[in-house]
């Protein structure tokens, strides 16, 4: 699951694992940190992966090109991507 509501971001929170985040989905497209670094582990749900939105940056901060290769790169490894979007979109 990938929470794309860059600055209210509550996947996590919801998920119970917002005490695990380190990277997120900002820090993947600008380069600062790999996909699997920013990927955490479901507890509960075997093969349940969440990919936590930025709590501190702004939404432009998502580009095209690079949600695109993130897409890509989860579909050579998962069946399903969820896709959580902010509101109105």
């Amino acid at each position: 699951m990938i929470d794309f509501d860059v600055g209210l971001r509550n996947l996590d929170l919801i998920m119970g694992c917002e005490r695990r985040v380190v990277y997120d989905l900002v820090n993947v497209i600008q380069g600062e940190a790999g996909l699997n670094q920013a990927l955490i582990r479901d507890k509960r749900v075997e093969n349940l992966f969440i990919l936590p939105a930025s709590q501190t940056r702004d939404k432009d901060a998502l580009t095209q090109e690079g949600v695109a290769e993130i897409l890509e790169k989860l579909k050579e490894d998962f069946d399903y991507i969820l896709c959580d979007s902010p509101r109105g979109y």
